[in-house]
């Protein structure tokens, strides 16, 4: 004979253990998504007052062109060679977080 409460209340721990599971998946994807957009428009202004800053001290477009570029390329070689870095570090088996 079994108490239907506690067959109930059982249940109901088994989903509120599942959301456990899951609520943190969608809290750091929401969060993400509101740094990414933060920095994003931070970085627009800031780009945008340097570019006339060093219009005004009389750099040419192509040094401010050029120092962007050279910033993003050595920040993607620099990432992708760390990434690879630590993939031979865990031997192919990277886990972000588990569930």
């Amino acid at each position: 004979m079994t108490n239907q409460g506690f067959v109930a209340f059982k249940n109901d721990l088994e989903k509120i253990g599942i959301m456990g599971k899951v609520f943190p998946v969608i809290f750091f994807f929401c969060r993400s998504c509101t740094s990414l957009n933060y920095n994003n428009s931070k970085n627009d202004r800031r780009r945008q007052n340097d570019n006339c800053n060093r219009k005004a001290l009389g750099y040419n477009k192509m040094y401010i062109v050029a120092k962007y570029v050279l910033y993003s390329l050595l920040s993607s070689t620099l990432g992708l060679i760390f990434w690879n870095t630590d993939r031979k570090l865990c031997n192919n088996k990277c886990v972000i977080f588990s569930i």
